[in-house]
């Protein structure tokens, strides 16, 4: 690592040793990082031997590095050390890093909401894609008047924060276009609502994934598919396949897509979080019609006045990207694409959307 012409990339997740790295293991690490010009991504999915010296010296070893520019670190114990702040300070200061990748493994110790803050959001930070599992945050002193402007992807997975926390700390966040809510308990529609209908929202990415009892208030879901009509933002969404069981809940999610002409993708998960394949194909042959329509081109058509024909040499362009969207329609075609079928309706919906209404 300290060699001019060192490595770019580092992982370590699996070592031989099943016991922790020990702290002459750490500190020849820690040492390797610190002095590397060369290292941009770091991955570190290990158990340190003494957390709290180890902990320092990682600390220390990300103040003193400038060249990573991407950081994962999930081990074990961390949210007991006492220099956790420390190592996320340093971590998100070095004014190059761009995506930092966070899992605390469960733990009593909070993250000070002001830390974040004093770490995010100001005009030099970096940080554009932030993962964070099991976080705890004290947010008793959020404050609502800072701002993050770089970061574009959030992952806040497996929480340990009340709705009204979560959506604060979201809410901060005013460039994100990806927002990924999976495995928490705290999650409820109504916010995530609220938010996709601002009309500075610019969110194009959502998935979410909640607890049953969540997914089962029928109200809620058959409200909030109705209202993805004024979602204009959004262009794909995940979430759970429980959450469309119901045929209400079906037909108003179809009659929505059919107004929305900027969503061009969903995917379903099962309750942990997982893609279904075999429910997505029974999906996708009743709702993939709007989606493709979307993706192919629908936009350009409407946004023509009625009275005006689309411009001669933009139709080959739209009927070509229309011709490229197939479905699946049988279970084998998702690992075989030859056997995918090709959305011939979604060309007449276009042709017929705008030659013969």
């Amino acid at each position: 690592m300290t060699h001019p012409d060192g490595i770019k990339d580092l992982s370590i997740e699996r070592p031989v040793n099943p016991h922790a790295l020990s702290a002459y293991q750490a500190e020849l690490l820690c040492k390797g990082v610190a002095s590397s010009s060369t290292l941009e991504k770091l991955e570190l999915s290990i158990r340190l031997a003494n957390i709290e010296d180890s902990g320092k010296a990682l600390a220390q070893a990300l103040q003193q590095n400038r060249s990573i520019k991407a950081l994962k670190l999930h081990t074990p114990k961390l949210h007991n050390c006492s220099v956790l702040g420390d190592i996320f300070k340093a971590a998100t200061t070095n004014g190059r890093l761009e995506t930092l990748d966070l899992e605390l493994h469960h733990g009593e110790r909070r993250l000070p909401s002001s830390l974040l803050q004093e770490c995010l959001c100001t005009e030099d930070c970096s940080v554009k894609s932030l993962m964070l599992k099991n976080i705890a945050l004290d947010s008793d002193s959020w404050d609502n008047t800072k701002q993050n402007t770089s970061a574009t992807t959030l992952h806040l997975n497996e929480a340990n924060l009340t709705c009204h926390d979560a959506m604060r700390m979201v809410r901060s966040f005013k460039s994100l276009k990806h927002l990924n809510v999976n495995h928490n308990p705290f999650l409820e529609l109504k916010p995530l609502e609220e938010l996709l209908l601002e009309q500075e929202c610019k969110l194009e990415s959502l998935v979410v994934s909640m607890k049953s009892e969540t997914v089962d208030k029928h109200d809620e879901w058959v409200e909030f598919f109705r209202r993805i009509k004024r979602m204009k933002s959004l262009k794909r969404i995940s979430f759970p396949v429980a959450a469309v069981a119901h045929p209400e809940r079906k037909k108003t999610l179809l009659e929505a897509l059919y107004v929305n002409t900027n969503l061009e993708s969903t995917l379903l998960m099962d309750d942990k979080g997982k893609f279904e394949p075999d429910v997505f194909i029974s999906f996708c042959y009743h709702f993939s019609v709007p989606l493709s329509l979307n993706r192919g081109g629908r936009r350009a058509l409407q946004d023509q006045p009625s009275d005006q024909p689309l411009k001669r040499n933009l139709w080959p362009l739209v009927l070509e990207r229309a011709m490229r969207f197939k479905y699946y329609s049988v279970r084998d075609a998702w690992q075989a694409p030859t056997l995918r079928t090709r959305r011939l309706d979604v060309v007449y919906w276009l042709l017929r959307e705008k030659l013969f209404t």
